[in-house]
C-alpha cells in the first residue's frame, strides 16, 4: 500500500511536513513521490531517516503525464498537503481517476475539493498524520471519498471552463 503525493519539490509544497506526519501512518504504508527534486531530494530523504520513515519514502522523480493516471489508481490514496495553490490539479486529477484525496484546505483547495477529501491543516504534522492513519486504515472512508471525487471531478470540464471565463469577460467589459 502506498499514498502518492505528486508534486515538484517547491518549499510551499510541504513536504517536510508530510514526511515527519508519515511516522504516524501504519507501519506498512509507503508514500511516493513524483516530480522534479530541484537538487532538494536529499534533504528530504535526511529527514525522512530522522523520523524513522527513510525505508518507506520513495521519489520517483518526474513521470510522463501518461504514466500518472495508473499510479493513481493503484495507491491508496493521494495526499497533498500544500501551503497554497492557485487551483490544485492533482487532486482533480486523483479524484478522476477514483482516487481517494487527503488534502490541504489552503489557497484553492478547500473549493476545489468540496466534501469529497478528507481535508486538514497542512501546517499540522499532527493533522496530516491524522489523516494519513485515517485514509490508509479506512476501507469504508476511502470508497466514500472515491464515489465522491469521482462526482466533484465531474465539475471540471472544459466546457465549464470556458463558459466561466466567457462570463468573468462579460463582466469585465461592462
Amino acid at each position: 500500500p502506498f499514498l502518492l503525493y505528486p508534486a515538484h519539490r517547491w518549499p510551499h509544497k510541504n513536504h517536510a511536513r508530510l514526511v515527519d506526519a508519515l511516522a504516524a501512518a501504519p507501519d506498512d504504508i509507503w508514500l511516493l513521490l513524483t516530480g522534479q527534486d530541484y537538487g532538494r531530494l536529499g534533504e528530504l530523504e535526511a529527514r525522512a531517516a530522522a523520523a524513522g520513515v527513510g525505508g518507506r519514502v520513495r521519489h520517483l522523480g518526474y513521470l510522463d503525464r501518461d504514466d500518472v493516471p495508473a499510479l493513481y489508481r493503484a495507491a491508496t490514496a493521494m495526499v497533498f498537503p500544500s501551503l497554497y495553490e492557485g487551483f490544485g490539479a492533482p487532486p482533480v486529477e486523483a479524484m478522476a481517476c477514483g482516487c481517494p484525496v487527503a488534502c490541504s484546505t489552503r489557497g484553492s483547495l478547500a473549493e476545489i475539493v468540496g466534501d469529497a477529501a478528507l481535508a486538514f491543516d497542512p501546517e499540522s504534522a499532527e493533522e496530516i498524520g491524522a489523516a494519513i492513519a485515517r485514509v490508509a486504515s479506512d476501507d469504508e472512508l476511502r470508497e466514500r471519498l472515491r464515489k465522491r471525487g469521482l462526482a466533484n471531478a465531474a465539475r471540471f470540464t472544459w466546457d465549464a471552463t470556458a463558459r466561466a471565463h466567457v462570463a468573468a469577460y462579460e463582466r469585465a467589459a461592462r
